[in-house]
């Protein structure tokens, strides 16, 4: 039975508010919905930078990017690209991590939030090891502070909220669609969080050693500080759903809350561009340091299978959730939908292992063998803005050490294996009609890994490596040639 497009009904009608669209899968975000899915506004929240307006950001750091390729070609005529965008999309200078992100004016805040229908929540610090001050900071005060502007939307049609599968990582096998029980209460949790930031604030009384056991304790099961903080900041906002559906009345929380768990996060299987990938998070850094023969193997056991997912089908699946669950005007509910592919269509990680590729064989060989060129895309992809090898190249070896510990991070996730149910992502299928279902990936038995993997490699090559002599794109008859990465 046919039935009426329920993203064309939707979000025609609704203004946006946008964390995290500086980053890998908001940049997609951004272009799927002014190429597929047009909405009333678009407002994107960016952090000023020295010398830059949050707009002057967005222009230079977001559209800028070849995610936007396709329609800045299509828009080059009297008064071009910056123009076009800029009356579709609106820089909100801001930063998540201020209380009101630090506009002083209320009125400003005031009127965005009488604007403002739909929330999409995604920025966050994706490091494994950092701090747990620092991703605290960033994915959980962070995802209150957003929650609180949203509380004071009054029309507010969904909160949509970007999580991982790996907020379960502390359960064993077959992880439910769900939210399962902390071993702690989450006031508990909270307090004794707050208790270890400020140890950490305080170390010159305690042995680094003391503190350092006391954040293991904390983290229990959970393998680093990301998966941990992400799923406290979960706990945080079930919390303030429980409470509104227990007392409506004293409660702020007028509206669903849709939480997305994607699993790691790697290069395009369509669109912007087949392959296209703009950073090297997770498994793209890890293909990469084997390929410039700094990891000697790719640390994975090749039996099991692998959480990975393209980048558009979680910007996809953000787009289609946030539609189904404001249509189902439940304003109290709370939905998860579980963004991998290990169940239905499985990613081992032997197809990596298998795969044979030419893109970091032959003339790659010249740039693995260039001492400057190996520094410059460890320092400029692997490390973190602040790091002194930012500044200063020779502290070569200093990096090589770094980029070891980021193996070591992703061990927790590559030698061990999770079965992740998501059945509430089948069901959305069934709310698209056909001509939808070729623009929005969520099938998961339609995924090559494949043919996804090849254009990985391919990503990596063409646009973080600037790669202008190897080959094109790949091809069938070409995955026979010889990648040498080791498992």
């Amino acid at each position: 039975m046919e039935h009426s497009s329920m993203i064309q009904a939707f979000y025609p009608h609704q203004t946006l508010l946008v964390t995290g669209a500086s980053g890998f899968v908001g940049k997609v975000l951004l272009a799927q919905l002014l190429k597929s899915c047009p909405v009333k506004k678009l407002y994107v929240l960016l952090r000023p930078s020295a010398g830059r307006s949050a707009q002057e950001r967005l222009l230079v750091d977001v559209f800028s990017s070849p995610a936007f390729d396709e329609m800045r070609n299509a828009h080059q005529y009297e008064g071009g690209w910056n123009e076009w965008i800029s009356k579709r999309v609106v820089a909100v200078p801001g930063d998540l991590l201020k209380p009101d992100f630090g506009i002083q004016h209320k009125h400003v805040i005031r009127k965005l939030q009488e604007e403002v229908t739909v929330v999409i929540h995604l920025a966050a610090s994706v490091h494994f090891n950092s701090p747990l001050k620092d991703n605290y900071r960033s994915n959980v005060e962070g995802t209150m502070r957003i929650l609180e502007f949203a509380k004071g939307c009054p029309f507010l049609q969904v909160f949509v909220h970007t999580s991982t599968c790996y907020v379960n990582s502390d359960h064993e096998g077959r992880v439910k669609e769900d939210i399962l029980p902390l071993s702690w209460d989450t006031e508990e949790l909270l307090a004794a969080v707050h208790k270890m930031i400020e140890l950490r604030d305080n170390e010159a009384r305690y042995t680094h050693l003391d503190v350092a056991n006391l954040e293991k304790q904390l983290l229990g099961r959970f393998p680093n500080t990301y998966t941990f903080t992400k799923r406290l900041s979960e706990a945080l906002l079930i919390r303030d759903w429980e409470k509104a559906l227990l007392h409506p009345e004293q409660s702020e929380v007028k509206f669903p809350l849709c939480m997305l768990r994607p699993s790691i996060v790697g290069a395009a299987y369509q669109h912007p561009r087949r392959g296209w990938i703009d950073n090297l998070n997770a498994t793209g850094g890890m293909f990469l340091l084997c390929a410039l023969g700094v990891l000697k193997c790719l640390p994975a056991n090749p039996n099991l299978i692998g959480d990975n997912v393209p980048v558009d089908t979680v910007a996809d699946a953000l787009i289609v959730s946030g539609a189904a669950v404001a249509a189902a005007h439940a304003w109290g509910d709370i939905l998860y939908y579980g963004r991998e592919y290990n169940m239905m269509n499985p990613f081992f990680n032997r197809i990596t292992r298998d795969l044979q590729t030419p893109y970091f064989e032959g003339d790659f060989d010249d740039f693995r063998r260039l001492p400057a060129a190996v520094t410059a895309t460890i320092t400029r992809y692997l490390l973190p803005a602040s790091s002194p090898l930012k500044r200063n190249a020779v502290m070569y070896h200093s990096g090589i050490k770094k980029v070891e510990k980021a193996a070591e991070a992703f061990h927790p996730f590559s030698y061990h294996e999770w079965v992740f149910e998501q059945n509430n992502m089948r069901k959305l299928q069934h709310l698209l009609t056909p001509e939808e279902r070729n623009v929005y990936l969520l099938k998961t038995e339609d995924l090559d890994w494949r043919s996804w993997t090849h254009y990985f490699f391919y990503g990596i090559a063409r646009w973080l490596l600037k790669e202008q002599s190897g080959k094109s794109q790949p091809h069938q008859g070409e995955w026979n040639t010889f990648f040498r990465v080791s498992m």
